[in-house]
C-alpha cells in the first residue's frame, strides 16, 4: 500500500512536467509550421535536399541521418522529428539528438529561440571539447593535382583544412569525402563508381596523415586555396562536419563524388552561396575549384611541390655527370665528400648535395629504401651540405605553375568539316569531360589524356547522309616521360564504337577495345617521345566470325612549339590475325591552336590503310569548352 501510494504521488508529480513539456514541443513545431522553415534554404542545405521531378529528395542515403523515417523525402516531416527529438532523454548509449545534428540543433534554436532550460541536454559537451581542443581559425581547400596512374586520382582530388589558430599543421584537420572502395583494377573501379555501387563517407583526419593516405604523394603537387570565412562561418561548417561523420551518400564518380559534396560544407557555412546548384551534369574538381573563386570565396593561393617535381627542377640545372653523382650518392655508391672535392662551382656543389638529399627522401618514402639504409646516408649528405653555406632560393624553387583553375573548361564541343579522300563532309562532336593529349596543357597534367563520352558525327554531302563515326566510352592515355630517376610506365586504354573496313570494302561500325603499354622519353627538340605495343579486340555483325583480335604497336611525338600550340604525330599499326584478318595502319599529324582559354582551332591530315586499301584524310574543326 505504501509503494503504490509512493507511484502515485511519483506520477502525480511528473505528470504536470510532462505535459508542460509536451504543450512546449508542441508550441514549436506549430511556430515552425507557420513560419514555413522547412522551406528554408539553410534548412534544405542542412539536410542536402535537392528537388527534382519526382519532389523533394536528400542526396543523403544513410538513415541515420534522419530523425523521421519518412525524412529523406520529407523536410517538414524530417524538421518537425527534429524538434521533438531534442527534448528526449539521454540515450543509453551512442549521442543524444542535440549532439548528432548539431548543426541543424543551432540553426532551429536560433530561429525558434528554443529555451535551453526545457532542454535534457542543452549542450554538446563533446562537441564543445573538439572545439576547444582544435579552435579553428581558417579554412582551406587542398587540391592534389591529377596521378594518372590511380584511377580515383585521375582528376585530382578536392579536400577541405581546417587549419587551427595555433598555426601548426600538425593541428590541421583534413576533411575529406570519399567512396569506400573495394578495387584498383581501373575498369572495374570506373564501372561501379558511375554507377553508384560505392559509399561515399565524410572523414575527419590530421592534414598531416591524410597527405601520407596518397601512396602517390610524392608525385602529386598540391594547390592550397585559402578562403575568407568569417569565425560564425567556420563555426557552422565545422558543427556540420561533425554532424555528417560516419553517414553514408552513395557516390557516382561524374556527379555525387568527392568535389561536389564538399560544397554542401562551404553552403551551410555561407548561407546564400548555393554552390551545389551551380554545377553541371559532370562535376570535376577543377570547376569546383573554379565555382569556388566564382564565389569570392579564396582569400589566397598557396603551391606546394611535390618531391618529384623538385627533383626535376633540380635536375635540370645540372649536367648529366652531375645528375649521375647525386644518384650515386642517394644510393651510397659515392661519398658526399667527393662534392666538396670536386672542380664544381658553389652553387653547382649545393646542388648536386640537394638534389641527392631529396632523392635519397623520395625513394625512403617510397618504400625502395629500409630506415637503416637511409638513415646513415642522410645525416652523412646533411654534413656535407652544411660545409657549402646558403643555397639561391631561385635554384632550388620550382617555378609556379598556372593555377588548375584557369585552364580550359572540360566540356567541348567541336564544329568542322573534312573530307575522306574525295568525300567531303560536316562533322560536330561533343565531349562531355576531360582533356585530350593536344588541348592546351595549362592547368593540366601534361602528356596525359581522359575522354569519356565522346560522340562524333558527320554529315557526308556527297550522299547527303548523316553518320555516327565514332563513340568513345572512355579513352585515357599516360605518357610519363623516364629519365635517371623515374622509371614509368606509359600506358593507353580505348574503348569504343568506331568505323573499320571490313572484308567487303564496307566502312561499318564496331567495338574496340584496345590496350597499350610502353615508355615516353622527354627532350626539348623532340617533345615527348613515347612506344607501346598494343592488343586490340573489335566485335561486330560485319566482321567475320563477327570478331576480330590482334597486336601491334604505336608511336608518336607529342610536342609544345609555343604556349598555344601544339602538334602530335602518332602513328599506329595493327595486324588483325584471329577472326577476320586485317593490317590497319594510319598515321597522324594534328596541331592544336588556342585562340582563346576556351577556343581553340584544330587542324588534322592522316594516311590511311585497311584490307589494302589506302586514302587521305583532311580535317579542321573549330573546339569551344564550356
Amino acid at each position: 500500500m505504501y509503494a503504490c501510494a509512493l507511484i502515485f504521488l511519483f506520477l502525480a508529480t511528473e505528470a504536470p512536467a510532462s505535459t508542460e513539456t509536451r504543450d512546449y514541443v508542441a508550441g514549436l513545431v506549430e511556430r515552425a509550421r507557420q513560419a514555413e522553415l522547412h522551406e528554408r534554404p539553410e534548412w534544405r542545405t542542412l539536410l542536402h535536399y535537392k528537388r527534382g521531378l519526382f519532389g523533394d529528395r536528400s542526396l543523403v542515403d544513410d538513415p541515420a541521418f534522419f530523425a523521421s523515417p519518412e525524412g529523406r523525402k520529407g523536410p517538414q516531416a524530417e524538421l518537425e522529428a527534429t524538434i521533438r527529438a531534442f527534448f528526449e532523454p539521454m540515450p543509453a548509449e551512442g549521442k543524444h539528438p542535440v549532439c548528432r545534428w548539431i548543426g541543424r540543433f543551432e540553426w532551429l534554436k536560433e530561429q525558434l529561440q528554443i529555451d535551453l532550460s526545457t532542454l535534457p541536454v542543452p549542450v554538446c559537451e563533446p562537441f564543445e571539447e573538439i572545439l576547444t581542443q582544435v579552435q579553428p581559425e581558417s579554412v582551406v581547400i587542398a587540391f592534389p593535382t591529377a596521378h594518372m596512374n590511380s584511377p580515383a586520382s585521375m582528376y585530382g582530388h578536392t579536400l577541405l583544412v581546417v587549419d587551427s589558430v595555433h598555426d601548426s599543421k600538425l593541428l590541421s584537420r583534413a576533411v575529406n569525402y570519399a567512396g569506400m572502395t573495394d578495387t584498383a583494377f581501373g575498369p572495374l573501379y570506373a564501372v561501379k563508381g558511375i554507377f553508384g555501387f560505392y559509399k561515399g563517407y565524410y572523414s575527419i583526419l590530421p592534414y598531416y596523415a591524410k597527405l601520407q593516405e596518397y601512396s602517390d604523394v610524392n608525385s602529386r603537387d598540391i594547390w592550397e586555396y585559402r578562403l575568407n570565412l568569417n569565425a560564425d562561418e567556420i563555426k557552422r561548417l565545422v558543427q556540420h562536419i561533425y554532424e555528417l561523420e560516419n553517414i553514408y551518400s552513395d557516390y557516382y564518380f561524374f556527379d555525387e563524388n568527392c568535389s561536389y559534396n564538399l560544397l554542401f560544407l562551404l553552403d551551410v557555412a555561407r548561407p546564400g552561396l548555393d554552390l551545389t546548384d551551380k554545377t553541371g551534369l559532370w562535376v570535376i574538381p577543377l570547376d569546383t575549384l573554379r565555382e569556388i573563386e566564382k564565389a569570392g570565396l579564396v582569400d589566397s593561393v598557396e603551391f606546394r611541390p611535390s618531391k618529384s617535381t623538385k627533383i626535376g627542377h633540380i635536375a635540370s640545372k645540372l649536367g648529366v655527370d652531375q645528375q649521375k653523382a647525386a644518384i650515386a650518392i642517394a644510393a651510397g655508391e659515392l661519398d658526399p665528400v667527393v662534392v666538396l672535392e670536386s672542380d664544381a662551382t658553389p652553387t653547382e656543389s649545393i646542388l648536386v648535395c640537394d638534389l641527392a638529399s631529396e632523392y635519397l627522401q623520395y625513394r625512403y618514402f617510397e618504400r625502395q629504401l629500409l630506415q637503416e639504409e637511409y638513415a646513415p646516408r642522410f645525416r652523412r649528405i646533411l654534413e656535407v651540405r652544411s660545409q657549402l653555406g646558403e643555397a639561391d632560393e631561385d635554384a632550388l624553387t620550382p617555378p609556379r605553375p598556372i593555377q588548375p583553375e584557369f585552364g580550359h573548361r572540360s566540356i567541348r564541343s567541336s564544329a568542322g568539316g573534312g573530307a575522306l579522300d574525295d568525300a567531303g563532309y560536316a562533322e560536330f562532336r561533343f565531349r562531355p569531360v576531360y582533356h585530350d593529349l593536344l588541348d592546351n596543357a595549362d592547368g593540366y597534367l601534361p602528356g596525359s589524356q581522359i575522354i569519356f563520352g565522346e560522340i562524333d558525327l558527320r554529315y557526308y554531302t556527297r550522299n547527303d547522309k548523316l553518320e555516327l563515326e565514332k563513340l568513345t566510352f572512355f579513352n585515357i592515355m599516360s605518357l610519363a616521360p623516364r629519365d635517371r630517376f623515374f622509371s614509368q610506365t606509359s600506358w593507353r586504354v580505348d574503348t569504343s564504337l568506331m568505323r573499320r573496313v571490313t572484308e567487303e570494302g564496307k566502312r561499318a561500325l564496331v567495338f574496340d577495345l584496345t590496350y597499350g603499354l610502353g615508355y615516353t622519353w622527354a627532350n626539348r627538340f623532340t617533345g615527348l617521345w613515347f612506344v607501346m605495343p598494343e592488343a586490340s579486340a573489335q566485335l561486330g555483325g560485319s566482321l567475320h566470325h563477327n570478331y576480330s583480335i590482334g597486336g601491334g604497336a604505336s608511336t608518336g611525338m607529342l610536342k609544345r612549339i609555343t604556349r598555344r600550340w601544339q602538334a602530335l604525330l602518332f602513328a599506329r599499326d595493327t595486324w588483325y590475325v584471329f577472326g577476320e584478318d586485317n593490317d590497319v595502319f594510319s598515321a597522324v599529324l594534328a596541331q592544336n591552336f588556342e585562340l582563346a582559354t576556351n577556343w581553340s582551332l584544330r587542324a588534322e591530315v592522316a594516311r590511311s590503310s585497311e584490307q589494302d586499301q589506302w586514302w587521305w584524310e583532311w580535317s579542321a574543326r573549330l573546339n569551344l569548352y564550356h
